[in-house]
């Protein structure tokens, strides 16, 4: 096998994998970002309600305790599908991995520019991608199992 076609068929690899764990990095950061707001929002709402009944005493409380009631549930709801999701876990394993990809790319992108790499550093290359989409994989697994 020709050594720049490997160079070029493992930078292809790396440059797709990248472009999935980038794209999945990007949805889960907003998902967890999403979350985070509407809490925070959900619980700024609620401690208001509750303070209005103080400042408004012609309007019956009952009131204002079935509003915080309601809001204290959907704070609830939405922190309880956001730790279900596990957005921010999955955000920082797929950031990780994208980075890490970024660092075999440089290093064979330096080394390929500097010369020819010989086949068995191209197969090391490609066992050390292999074990990292491997172990991510499986840190991705037990993100979502042993979270669920």
């Amino acid at each position: 096998m020709d050594t720049p076609i490997s160079v070029k068929s493992l930078l292809d690899m790396i440059g797709k994998e990248k472009i999935r764990f980038h794209s999945e990095a990007r949805k889960h950061k907003r998902l967890h970002r999403f979350c985070q707001t509407g809490i925070i929002c959900l619980t700024a709402a609620t401690t208001i309600t509750s303070g209005l009944g103080l400042i408004l005493p012609e309007v019956d409380k009952n009131i204002f305790q079935f509003v915080v009631l309601c809001l204290t549930a959907a704070t609830t709801g939405l922190l309880s599908w956001q730790e279900m999701r596990h957005a921010r876990d999955l955000w920082q394993h797929e950031t990780a991995i994208y980075h890490s990809l970024l660092d075999i790319e440089r290093e064979i992108m330096y080394l390929s520019s500097t010369g020819t790499i010989e086949p068995p550093a191209m197969k090391e290359y490609f066992k050390n991608i292999n074990a990292l989409l491997a172990s991510s994989s499986t840190k991705w697994e037990g993100i979502v199992k042993t979270k669920s």
